[in-house]
């Protein structure tokens, strides 16, 4: 199978487990609030009203915590064994909600940070595994393109759970959960997460020539682990970053937490049982244009994760979060109302826009983050890949802990700044990267020019040396002949004498052309590329060494007939 081949098999496979795995995660999360606020209503003591947001909280601080030592695992695992524990994570999580506690919950919601730290750290490695710096960019959207449907997998479990369970859930002001409906999503989520340990396990673990994950660094001691981990969180590079990177927390929070429950928690839409269902579908097609916008737009244009890609990206948050204050109610984000929208009603066509801009944003800030983060540090990715999901992480925590208290317009106005700057910190780093290759390039070049200029000047010493020594002879041969036919001529003994002088005086003629005409082309001021020199050695010095044999036979035969007669 061919490299291309492999890294196209790899990036579908490893975005297929993705799928299944994200499949129960994101339908869990978009149903996590909601659905305990419902437990909350009957059974206060079991359950807290926002324990839901609360988790997710929780959820994070550890997923920010674990990224200091997670991408430590991968001196010691391959890094489909890791995607393999974050999918044990995944499992222990959605089977406790069989056995639905607070403290039970809190616990769970601890190992799921765990989970997708994990699960992140082995995913981004993995990919790295199988690409090179030119390939980094179509891998990642291929799989991304795949991993997208993990939302529209979402989907379709939350609405064939839903339609089984109808006549359990009910909708009076929003969406209401009964008991048997929670364990019967939470079970299927929990097969998902089994499904896709199972792919990651079978995962092909091929070497690729010039992967971008050969040249990590391997540190061995933990404690050192954590120094690196340390040093690269405030390394001055990824600092320039940090506002990127909480942007992008910040942003998969609203859109797969805090979006589904205020919709399901806004009046006019709680007729609708499936409106996360319709969500994630839309989700879905904004996440397949972009992922394939993206593959074919790396090949037309160099870097197109670079600057291009932000500059869209951030023309669609702009006009989601108008979408957002237009259309969601001020506190759906916190509780069930019934209060009007500022202008556009709240009906399945403007969600299914909004979801489809979703789609599109969170689609390229998934690619643009990955990009950046795997050159940024070239010897220190899985800890960048680290670092970068540490701030996703501590934006995440932070904002589901204010979430209780946070209209929509408070989210926006957040979310606008932090974008505004998130832009700037990118469109800059990319700069920087830019010119880093272009300087790295310019000195390789340097180093290579003092070689060549040195061996040049060795060839024209060695080539003028050579061209004496054969210049002179040659020219005292062809005098010592000339005198020599006049006196062998009177002798009638000129033919054996003459055939030798003649063989030697034309080898070094011939020796001396090819020195001139091979010296004519290598000595150059600036020098070739490979390719060049290849053509001359199979074009013009094959030409040199035929002419010169010709010329060589013609002498030969000239002579002979002069001589003979």
């Amino acid at each position: 199978m061919s490299a291309a081949k492999y890294a196209a098999l790899c990036a579908i496979l490893c975005g297929l487990g993705n799928l299944v795995m994200y499949t129960g995660y994101e339908a869990s999360v978009f149903i996590s609030e909601s659905a305990l606020h419902s437990v909350n209503g009957r059974d206060p003591q079991r359950i807290g009203a926002h324990d839901g947001y609360y988790g997710q909280a929780v959820s994070n601080a550890f997923y920010m915590l674990s990224t200091l030592i997670v991408p430590g695992l991968t001196n010691y695992f391959r890094c489909k064994w890791i995607l393999t524990l974050s999918g044990a994570f995944f499992t222990f999580y959605f089977l406790t909600f069989q056995v639905l506690n607070r403290y039970l919950y809190f616990l769970a919601c601890a190992v799921l940070g765990m989970a997708s730290s994990t699960f992140n750290v082995g995913y981004a490695g993995y990919l790295t595994e199988f690409s090179t710096r030119q390939t980094i960019e179509r891998n990642q959207a291929m799989s991304w393109a795949v991993s997208c449907l993990s939302v529209l997998g979402a989907g379709i479990v939350n609405f064939v759970v839903t339609t089984v369970n109808l006549d359990e859930g009910t909708a009076v002001k929003y969406r209401e959960y009964s008991s048997p409906e929670i364990r019967y999503f939470f079970a299927v989520f929990a097969l998902l997460a089994v499904l896709g340990m199972a792919i990651f396990t079978f995962l092909p673990n091929r070497v690729v020539p010039d992967n971008i994950a050969a040249s990590n660094i391997r540190v061995k001691s933990i404690k050192k682990q954590l120094s690196v981990m340390l040093s690269v969180l405030v390394e001055k590079r990824v600092l320039i970053l940090v506002p990127f990177y909480l942007y992008v927390g910040m942003f998969f929070s609203f859109w797969v937490s805090i979006i589904p429950t205020a919709l399901q928690f806004t009046k006019a839409l709680s007729s609708n049982i499936y409106i996360t269902a319709y969500l994630a579908f839309a989700f879905t097609v904004g996440s397949l244009i972009m992922s394939f916008l993206t593959m074919k737009m790396s090949k037309a244009v160099h870097n197109f994760s670079f600057k291009p890609q932000m500059i869209i990206n951030a023309i669609l948050h702009i006009l989601i979060y108008i979408f957002c204050v237009c259309m969601i109610p001020e506190w759906s984000t916190v509780r069930p109302n019934d209060e009007p929208s500022l202008l556009i009603q709240p009906s399945l066509f403007p969600v299914h826009v909004l979801a489809f801009l979703f789609g599109l944003a969170d689609a390229a800030n998934y690619i643009t983050r990955n990009v950046i983060s795997s050159l940024l540090l070239p010897t220190r990715r899985q800890q960048m890949f680290g670092a970068s999901r540490f701030y996703h992480g501590l934006a995440a925590s932070v904002l589901f802990f204010a979430s209780p208290a946070l209209s929509i317009y408070s989210y926006v106005i957040i979310m606008s700044s932090f974008l505004v700057i998130a832009t700037i910190v990118y469109l800059v780093t990319c700069k920087f990267i830019e010119g880093e290759e272009k300087k790295t390039h310019e000195i390789s070049s340097r180093a290579v020019r003092p070689i060549f200029h040195l061996t040049m000047s060795q060839i024209r010493i060695w080539f003028w040396i050579p061209v004496g020594i054969v210049l002179v002879p040659s020219t005292i041969l062809h005098v010592r002949l000339l005198l020599i036919v006049r006196a062998v001529q009177r002798k009638g003994q000129y033919k054996s004498l003459f055939f030798r002088l003649f063989f030697v005086q034309s080898l070094l003629e011939l020796l001396l052309i090819y020195l001139y005409l091979a010296g004519q082309l290598v000595v150059k001021d600036q020098p070739q590329g490979g390719e060049f020199l290849l053509s001359t050695n199979g074009g013009y010095f094959a030409k040199f060494y035929y002419y010169g044999t010709v010329y060589y036979f013609l002498h030969v035969q000239v002579w002979g007939v002069v001589f003979q007669s």
